[in-house]
């Protein structure tokens, strides 16, 4: 396979881009949660499609809703 899928953190409030990655079409989205959420994020409402299901764990270590 050939290609790019970008993964985007994006501020609820002003939409400015707080993370940002690149990875290969064949990496599945999940894989990239753990570059794009932080500590830093703790309390924020996280919006997700489907790819993410399954990353629960990661989510509430970071104390995220």
């Amino acid at each position: 396979m050939r290609g790019r899928k970008n993964h985007i953190k994006v501020d609820q409030g002003p939409k400015l881009i707080g993370a940002y990655a690149v990875s290969d079409v064949a990496t599945h989205d999940s894989q990239e949660l753990e570059f794009l959420i932080e500590k830093d994020d703790t309390s924020q409402k996280l919006y997700a499609d489907v790819a993410y299901f399954g990353q629960e764990e990661y989510i509430e270590r970071c104390s995220m809703m």
